[in-house]
């Protein structure tokens, strides 16, 4: 398209300087002659004259350009050459962590093996290191009448299906909450389940674990208040990043949301931290001074490492507060006795005009 464009350019200048050179009695007399006529015919008269030019695919713009150019010997001078050539299909710039230098890198994926090369100054090879990588994915609910009946996640590199399976599972209904995360031979899939668990009259929401192939491997509970009206897991890449919210062990911690009913019949949403129901990191309510739970943000430092978040509440109709926790929380939160255990935090009020 940019070529063409540019043909028209030239092509239009061309006309412009060939029509100056016409005698003007000629652009004269042919008009007065073909407005005189009766049923005058735009198609037939005052016609573009055809011109030919050397701007043709044999002859690249490019080509016949350059010629107005000055020529230079620089590009061919054999006393000029590069100090090292690489074929690049990634690459770009790291942070060395040991001297916070920055290192040269170029990355090439061949099917499912990713290999990366790092580079010193005189692009002398410092490390060469391969390591397994899986297809990018695409979920699918699939199903009629608005009613899901199968699920599906399909490779885009190699285009097919990775597996598919039903929709619903052991009676647990799986919902459009999904996602993947690393495990030691592969990863497994994160789905939420979309009706709770009612169990000795407690209530428990769900987050179903499969392997690769579609089959369950666990049902992660989550024990929710008798009054709640909707479990809402967060299963985006950054909530699911691995010791995010904790160190104290590799065990992924669960990030979700959970809707309650006040007295006066609002509704506000209460966010959660937690690796299982005996074991929860945080828990932030909406029902508080600050307003309702709108939204929540990971926010990385200068290095690029996710290490704090935010919790957005709305106090009113005209203001955001927003509270700013450092991340893991183990620093932050009393592991003995959390309860009395202070957060660090920094806390910004937002005024809407």
């Amino acid at each position: 398209m940019k070529l063409k464009f540019t043909l028209t350019l030239l092509l239009f200048s061309f006309l412009t300087a060939f029509s100056q050179n016409e005698k003007s009695y000629t652009i004269s007399v042919e008009k007065n002659a073909s407005l005189n006529k009766d049923g005058y015919d735009m198609t037939q008269h005052n016609r573009p004259k055809y011109i030919s030019s050397p701007f043709t695919e044999e002859s690249p713009v490019t080509a016949s350009r350059s010629q107005n150019n000055t020529t230079s010997n620089l590009s061919t001078n054999p006393d000029i050459e590069a100090f090292a050539q690489l074929t690049l299909n990634r690459w770009g710039v790291l942070t060395d962590m040991d001297t916070n230098g920055e290192l040269f890198y170029n990355a090439e994926r061949i099917g499912n093996t990713f290999t990366v090369k790092t580079y010193d100054n005189d692009l002398e090879v410092v490390e060469n290191f391969s390591i397994d990588v899986h297809d990018n994915q695409l979920g699918f609910l699939m199903g009629e009448g608005g009613n899901a009946t199968n699920i599906g996640f399909f490779n885009i590199e190699s285009w097919s299906f990775q597996t598919i399976f039903d929709a619903v599972t052991q009676n647990d209904q799986l919902s459009n909450k999904f996602n993947r995360v690393a495990t030691s031979n592969g990863y497994k899939y994160l789905i939420g389940v979309g009706q709770p668990d009612e169990e000795n009259g407690n209530l428990y929401g769900v987050i179903d674990e499969f392997d690769e192939d579609g089959t369950l491997l666990n049902r992660q509970r989550f024990l929710l208040p008798n009054d709640a009206i909707l479990f809402d897991p967060i299963l985006t890449r950054y909530a699911l990043m691995p010791n995010l919210f904790s160190q104290r062990d590799d065990a992924l911690h669960y990030m979700y949301l959970y809707k309650q009913q006040s007295q006066d019949n609002s509704i506000f949403n209460n966010v959660l931290i937690a690796k299982d129901s005996t074991d929860v990191v945080v828990e932030f309510r909406g029902d508080t001074p600050n307003g309702n739970i709108t939204g929540s943000t990971f926010l990385r430092d200068g290095n690029g490492n996710y290490d704090k978040m935010t919790i957005q509440y709305e106090p009113s109709a005209s203001g955001m507060l927003v509270d700013f926790y450092r991340l893991p929380f183990d620093d932050n939160l009393g592991i003995d006795n959390q309860t009395e255990t202070k957060f660090f935090y920094t806390q910004i009020l937002l005024k809407i005009c």
